[in-house]
């Protein structure tokens, strides 16, 4: 009776224990307890790693949620710079386009008076006309100068000087001014014509390496067709120049001639460049020739006696050769200045080409940062909603499987705690074979020693307490 109720109560007194908590564990045997501890600390370990795989399920939802919208900003981000790189490159055309202009002002500025000292010296410094006007093209020239953004390693010139600032370049410019207009300087035609093409040569080359160096390739043509026409109007000048000083001095030398010749052929090479690199310049050119046919037939008549060297002063006398020499310089300026407008023309389209650059650079700056804006607020909305939705599923089966794996775990520890208890009661073999369904045969023993006991008034004694002081006494006794 006494081992049928120690039996029949262990079982449900054991699963309450393990619900109660490690104090009521204290009442096991060492054995139990050990196994009761080791139970509660695989549950323990269970539910935390049930805690960690949700945050890591979790985790990952983020990541797939975010990392799309990562990659939307940073291709957003790259237009915008490359953008924002165009914006700055078309600033950076108009401000080259602005200097180009201001170099050309001072290239022709200097064209003019490179022709006017070179008459005036052919004269023996002796026309106070020609005087008058070259005085009036040097304030043109240095009015040009100081609107020019100087170089900021300064202007090389071979052969005459580096200048660091526009101060040092009019300093040279006024030294050489003193020297054509003094009675007593040495300077000669050919020596004049050099110094002024030297400068201009230097100040085209590095307007033109400031426009080659341009990313914008829509206006490099135009610009290159703006550069042969400034280099053709400066051999012009210098044909100009030369081509006074035959009329002045009634014919040229043979090395003058040769270059007069060379310059002609150079100045026609250009100006056919820049037709080609610009199309509809040869149209506006021969628009503006037939504008003013008697400039073009005098000078073509006196272009071939400057290339045949006919003697002006026996052809139309000393004084009709000096006047001879400043109507073929106003002459020859229609064409210079001719090419001027054209040039300021062609100036104008690529300033207008600048500005649109510019404008549309900036519409596409506002629009990727709008584009970006729209992108990372919509992303963030949608992401967050749809995070918490997914979470919300996720959480919503994930506490499905895991009360699924809690019951699995429950059902596993009690399997468990009956199979503790029932190896106790009966051989670890013979409870295993019971377990599988199969027979337990009988088995023999010579000997064996089989133990009676009995509590005297146990029935009453247990009427009157609780059932775990029940089991307590019974362990006390038979354990």
């Amino acid at each position: 009776m006494s081992l049928t109720g120690v039996v029949s109560k262990s079982p449900s007194v054991a699963t309450d224990r393990i619900s109660v908590g490690s104090s009521s564990i204290s009442s096991f045997p060492s054995e139990d307890r050990q196994f009761l501890h080791q139970i509660m600390q695989d549950l323990s370990l269970r539910n935390n790693n049930g805690f960690r795989k949700k945050c890591k399920h979790f985790s990952k939802l983020l990541i797939f949620q975010f990392v799309p919208l990562i990659v939307l900003i940073l291709f957003s981000a790259v237009f915008l710079v490359e953008t924002q790189g165009q914006l700055e490159a078309a600033t950076v055309i108009q401000h080259h386009v602005r200097v180009h202009q201001l170099t050309s002002d001072l290239v022709v500025a200097l064209q003019i008076e490179r022709g006017l000292s070179a008459t005036y010296l052919s004269s023996q410094r002796s026309d106070p006309n020609v005087l008058k006007d070259l005085t009036t093209m040097r304030i043109n020239s240095d009015a040009a100068a100081n609107s020019l953004a100087w170089p900021f390693d300064g202007l090389h010139v071979p052969d005459v000087g580096h200048f660091k600032t526009v101060d040092d370049f009019k300093i040279s410019l006024s030294n050489h001014r003193k020297q054509v207009v003094n009675h007593k300087g040495n300077t000669s035609v050919e020596h004049n014509i050099r110094f002024y093409t030297l400068i201009n040569n230097a100040l085209m080359l590095s307007s033109t390496q400031d426009i080659l160096d341009l990313d914008q390739q829509k206006l490099w043509s135009k610009n290159v067709a703006k550069d042969n026409l400034l280099q053709s109007s400066d051999l012009l000048g210098i044909k100009r120049a030369l081509g006074g000083v035959h009329y002045a001095s009634c014919r040229l030398s043979t090395e003058n001639l040769a270059w007069f010749l060379k310059v002609s052929s150079q100045g026609e090479i250009l100006l056919e460049q820049a037709f080609n690199y610009h199309k509809p310049l040869r149209r506006e050119w021969e628009n503006r020739m037939l504008d003013n046919t008697l400039a073009v037939e005098t000078v073509e008549q006196m272009n071939k006696e400057i290339t045949h060297n006919v003697d002006a002063c026996e052809k139309y006398g000393t004084g009709q050769a000096a006047r001879q020499s400043l109507e073929w310089f106003w002459n020859i300026s229609y064409f210079i200045n001719t090419i001027a407008v054209i040039r300021s023309e062609i100036g104008s389209k690529i300033n207008a080409d600048a500005e649109k650059f510019i404008e549309e650079a900036q519409l596409n700056v506002r629009v990727q940062i709008l584009v970006v804006c729209v992108i990372v607020c919509g992303c963030l909305v949608l992401g967050t909603y749809y995070s918490r939705q997914s979470y919300k599923i996720v959480t919503t089966i994930g506490n499905y499987a895991q009360q699924l794996k809690e019951r699995k775990n429950e059902l596993s520890i009690e399997k468990k705690v009956s199979d503790h208890l029932l190896y106790q009661m009966l051989p670890r073999s013979v409870a295993k074979q019971l377990k599988s369904g199969q027979s337990v045969p009988a088995v023999n023993f010579r000997q064996v020693t089989v133990c009676f006991s009995d509590i005297v008034d146990f029935t009453e004694m247990t009427a009157t307490i609780t059932p775990m002081d029940v089991v307590n006494m019974l362990n006390k006794l038979y354990w």
